[in-house]
């Protein structure tokens, strides 16, 4: 039977299956081993099975009492091992069994914010942000940590579409860590130009300030305008040309 997850990937046109390694997480160059992770005997078997992205055989261990929301070493949820396998079946077949999909665990994450990690490549996020959000997934749940989205994050580490389908799943534009730093801050510190636009254009305020004080410009324009590529400048101004057009006060060293 195709799942609710497993015909939104098919209308996206996205490939499932294993994909490669796990970058962070230690392990083998082939991936993780589930014994690093797991060693209650239903979790590792459950784990077994989200590896392999056996979709009945999660159901079957689950309906004899595996927990689909099980936690192995250092808080690794269930779900977030089926995202660093980097298993789009495995996921989907745990969320339909039951799992929490806000459920927070390694490092504080939510399961999102771990799909546009640095530690995941950009078909995995966005094979698994629909996965997520068609289950319900709250696109704002903050890291239990730093208080970051996966919105935030996904601007410093995660590719163009995956942002596109946060901001289309209704992430806020100026969801704000615990340090006051927004998407736009974590856009503009890494010199995304495109993606500030993106941003300023699905309302982010663009005076907003971390809690030290800084303004998004305050990171964007401090890159030398010698040293950019032809894209880089051609982005930078765009964003100048955003801002002057829209009455927001543009920042001296950004003409310089």
């Amino acid at each position: 039977m195709t799942t609710r997850a497993g015909r939104g990937l098919a209308t996206l046109g996205i490939g499932i299956g294993l994909l490669a390694g796990c970058g962070l997480l230690p392990g083998t160059a082939s991936g993780p081993e589930p014994t690093e992770f797991f060693t209650e005997a239903d979790d590792l078997a459950l784990a077994e099975a989200v590896a392999a992205g056996d979709a009945d055989e999660i159901a079957r261990l689950v309906a004899d009492g595996a927990d689909p929301d099980a936690q192995g070493t250092d808080d690794l949820t269930m779900l977030q091992w089926a995202i660093h396998v980097e298993n789009a079946d495995g996921l989907a077949a745990l969320l339909d069994t039951g799992a929490d999909p806000d459920l927070t665990g390694w490092a504080g994450k939510t399961p999102l914010e771990d799909t546009v990690d640095v530690n995941t490549s950009d078909a995995t996020s966005e094979t698994m942000v629909p996965i997520l959000l068609a289950a319900g997934a709250d696109v704002n749940a903050q890291n239990a940590i730093t208080g970051e989205t996966a919105l935030g994050v996904a601007c410093v580490t995660s590719s163009d579409l995956a942002i596109g389908l946060l901001l289309d799943g209704g992430a806020d534009p100026d969801g704000a860590d615990a340090n006051g730093s927004r998407p736009l801050h974590g856009c503009a510190r890494v010199n995304r130009g495109a993606q500030l636009i993106v941003l300023l254009d699905a309302g982010a305020d663009p005076l907003a300030l971390t809690s030290g004080g800084a303004s998004f410009q305050d990171y964007y324009f401090g890159y030398d305008p010698e040293l950019l590529n032809e894209r880089a400048a051609a982005e930078r101004a765009d964003v100048i040309a955003w801002l002057e057009s829209n009455g927001v006060p543009v920042n001296p060293e950004a003409y310089g």
